[in-house]
């Protein structure tokens, strides 16, 4: 169990803004290290770059927190820390949580998947996990002792979830051998197969996105960038390509889940547990 002091340290962290998504939905498809450099004007709300493929639902999902009750969960803790602030006549007011809708699960995954992510190359991966704009509003030295109390009585009353990492282990863990499954070389050599007549010699969409003629230190994409990310494409529609790894990684997800179920049903649990205390105490906020 953390102890206090570096649960305090998080809510603070959160207070600041909520970013739930960068880690659930960027896939390990490009190396780390190698992230293309932030964009402002690419950052976007678009349901069809953040959220593309929402019919698909992977396993493991069931015991990750959604965007909404990870936002829920923080927007309560902050009303707590403002009722007790103010109970304190401190003079202090978080950052408030974002209102923008953070990328899902899917929204990188699997490379682009449509023409509208296609559209910024490779580099959409800049749209889906661009950072907020909210600046941290650090207390002043007089008020940051009662931010620290109340910020404490916040994480007691709305507990952080402790699930020791085991599901990103396994949703990881899952793209990592998907990759590798027969379902998924099966669809990837009818996609290369595609690219080729197009002249392009990638044998998987990794090798594509991986292309060292990218540059990840520029915000924008070159020309041949968002032309072979468009092929790339068409290609996954017409070879079925992202229904074959989403089969495949549902799958071993599956075997994973039926071998850590207790675990991960204390999860779920946990998550629901959250989910009630936020609600009551967001309720009884706005009467």
């Amino acid at each position: 169990m953390p102890s206090k002091k570096l649960l305090t340290g998080a809510l603070l962290c959160s207070l600041v803004s909520l970013s739930v998504s960068a880690c659930s939905s960027a896939s390990p498809a490009i190396d780390a290290g190698s992230k293309p450099a932030t964009s402002p004007s690419l950052v976007t709300t678009d349901p069809k770059i953040i959220d593309p493929l929402p019919g698909l639902r992977l396993p493991i999902q069931e015991y990750i927190e959604t965007n909404e009750q990870a936002q829920r969960a923080t927007q309560a803790r902050l009303n707590l820390v403002d009722n007790c602030l103010e109970s304190m006549h401190v003079k202090f007011k978080p950052t408030p949580v974002s209102g923008s809708t953070p990328p899902s699960l899917m929204a990188g995954r699997y490379g682009p998947v449509n023409q509208d992510q296609a559209r910024y190359g490779y580099h959409f991966m800049v749209v889906i996990g661009g950072p907020g704009t909210a600046t941290r509003k650090e207390p002043p030295a007089s008020a940051k002792s009662a931010v620290e109390k109340c910020s404490e009585e916040a994480v007691e009353k709305v507990p952080s979830l402790e699930d020791k990492g085991l599901p990103d282990e396994i949703k990881q863990t899952s793209y990592i051998k998907s990759i590798m499954s027969p379902k998924a070389v099966s669809a990837f050599n009818r996609w290369s197969q595609c690219m080729s007549t197009a002249g392009y010699s990638y044998k998987s969409p990794m090798d594509a996105m991986r292309d060292p003629r990218w540059n990840w230190k520029s915000g924008s994409p070159s020309h041949e960038e968002i032309s072979t990310a468009r092929r790339d494409v068409q290609c996954k529609q017409n070879t079925g390509v992202v229904n074959a790894w989403f089969r495949a990684e549902a799958d071993l997800q599956e075997s994973d889940i039926n071998q850590r179920k207790r675990d991960l049903d204390g999860i779920r649990k946990q998550i629901e547990k959250r989910a009630q205390v936020a609600r009551e105490i967001l309720k009884e906020h706005s009467a």
